[in-house]
């Protein structure tokens, strides 16, 4: 038999690799300097917030770069960008030629802040009113708790912050989320004004528990009634504080503040409204309300 000729036997080519080719990296990429950034400047600027909320710097002070960056350990671009967003939110003012201030609020402001608040804040109550469980009711007790705590230890900055966590508790329970965000919005300019305000109003907590108790016990006329009037007492406070003149004629719920021992009233407007005496006699826990 005729032998083959080798070249016939010859193996077949090995397989090329480049299926097996190592994947690459590009999702696994660092940060790019940009988004680092970013975050450096989102950093400085929750920092700077807070230390205005907390008093550290006063409104019409003066703010540099180079202080703020030697500050908060940065350069001066993410402060530079820092300002800006705080410049959007209403803390600051920048001026050509002039710098950088803390923003002062006027009368004017406080007012619209207070308007809008009020509003916001009747609807989160009412609907709370009616979506109150008993992690909900164990979370707002132990606010209330501290936040008493801190109105008797003469701690603003705390008193502030619980203050706003109450009321955001609150807006949270009431299932809209398009109120949660408003008042998201608001929180942090109403807690700047809250750190003043508290300062000549030693009853909120007391009448916070007020409203909670309504709350608890799923009265949402009664919960909207209070929640009114304890804007309106905070709003009179805030503009007496500030030196507006209050004409209780023209306006009854500028009256100047008063002791709370004596009753303060809050009428509602509107066919939702409710006539409520904020601190007459002994107020209930949120607990004894919500077994009435």
């Amino acid at each position: 038999m005729k032998a083959t000729p080798w070249t016939a036997r010859r193996p077949a080519s090995p397989p090329t690799h480049a299926a097996a080719a190592p994947p690459t990296h590009a999702a696994a990429a660092p940060p790019t300097h940009a988004a680092a950034g970013a975050s450096r400047a989102q950093q400085v600027a929750d920092g700077l917030r807070q230390d205005i909320l907390r008093g550290r710097f006063r409104p019409g002070q003066r703010l540099t770069e180079e202080v703020l960056g030697e500050l908060y350990a940065v350069s001066r671009v993410p402060v530079r960008e820092a300002l800006r967003v705080l410049e959007v939110e209403g803390f600051v003012t920048i001026a050509p030629y002039k710098g950088v201030r803390v923003s002062i609020i006027t009368a004017a402001d406080a007012d619209d802040l207070f308007t809008v608040r009020e509003t916001v804040e009747r609807l989160t109550a009412r609907r709370a009113a009616g979506n109150c469980s008993p992690t909900d009711l164990a979370v707002l007790e132990d606010l209330l708790q501290r936040g008493a705590a801190a109105e008797r230890a003469g701690d603003i900055s705390e008193d502030a912050r619980l203050n706003t966590l109450l009321h955001q508790h609150i807006a949270s329970m009431s299932g809209n989320s398009s109120l949660q965000r408003m008042l998201a919005q608001l929180s942090a300019k109403l807690e700047w004004l809250y750190t003043v305000d508290v300062r000549h109003r030693a009853n909120s907590w007391q009448e916070h528990r007020e409203i909670v108790a309504a709350i608890a016990a799923g009265d949402a006329l009664r919960a909207d009634g209070l929640m009114r009037a304890h804007v309106l007492l905070s709003r009179a406070s805030y503009l007496y504080t500030s030196g507006v003149r209050i004409d209780p004629s023209l306006d009854p719920s500028l009256d100047p503040p008063t002791d709370h021992s004596s009753g303060a009233r809050g009428t509602g407007a509107g066919e939702h409204a409710t006539d409520i005496t904020i601190g007459a006699g002994a107020i209930p826990t949120a607990a004894e309300a919500r077994h009435a």
